[in-house]
């Protein structure tokens, strides 16, 4: 654990990286808690959420890890897997160390101990979301969070 790490700096590491990842992208891909998709729900957690780094009920303080989710938006119909190819090809071309992955959910790792979860959701267009987290953040340190943008998109 790097005991310098802010909740404050994971934050906007984790927005980094998935604007990293949209730059990979053709223009009006975009990130949203909403989602293009009338089958999906949306991500409705205005704040990323804090989850402990250790297993079991026994401990009740300590280090935690941000997670937050988006949508991938402005995917064209019938472009849902060319998109899901796209994002692990700009995550391989980063360097990014591959994790867990299966047909419907890839994982990578950043060289400073981030993840990134592209999903498909199997549900037709629209239905990729992308999962960011934080190598663990000293609880002195959790507070203050911001809210997670509404949507995340790069000029």
């Amino acid at each position: 654990m790097d005991d310098s790490l802010t909740a404050q700096r994971a934050q906007q590491r984790i927005y980094e990286l998935m604007k990293d990842t949209l730059r990979g992208l053709p223009v009006g891909a975009g990130l949203s808690k909403t989602p293009g998709s009338p089958l999906l729900g949306k991500f409705d957690k205005p704040y990323p959420l804090t989850v402990p780094c250790w297993e079991g009920n026994v401990r009740t303080e300590g280090p935690h890890y941000l997670r937050t989710a988006y949508w991938v938006i402005g995917v064209p119909a019938g472009a849902t897997r060319d998109y899901f190819d796209r994002i692990k090809k700009v995550w391989s071309d980063q360097g990014w160390s591959e994790e867990n992955t299966s047909e419907w959910v890839w994982v990578v790792r950043t060289g400073d101990g981030f993840g990134l979860q592209l999903q498909d959701a199997d549900k037709g267009d629209g239905s990729l979301s992308i999962t960011g987290s934080s190598p663990c953040v000293p609880e002195s340190a959790l507070e203050p969070l911001d809210p997670d943008p509404s949507e995340i998109t790069v000029v």
